[in-house]
């Protein structure tokens, strides 16, 4: 039984143009999140704790700035 979960995407990896990746999750204790973008023979990985810090601390810094920008826009408008 595979304890890999393969995916393929669409975004901008690498910044050389290229718009696919495959993304594998190693859920075995190694706990593995692996990018390889098409045509590349490069891969990243990082323990997917590391990835969930990422999310979360993106996710909250976006939150944050839409919190200002709503209240800038508060204040324009009295």
């Amino acid at each position: 039984m595979s304890r890999v979960a393969r995916f393929k995407v669409a975004g901008q990896f690498t910044g050389g143009g290229y718009t696919a990746a495959t993304i594998s999750i190693d859920r075995t204790e190694a706990a593995l999140f692996s990018v390889r973008p098409a045509r590349r023979r490069k891969l990243y990985e990082l323990p997917l704790a590391k990835v969930a810090e990422f999310v979360v601390w993106h996710v909250t810094k976006r939150e944050l700035a839409d919190k200002k920008a709503a209240k800038r826009a508060a204040r324009r408008r009295r």
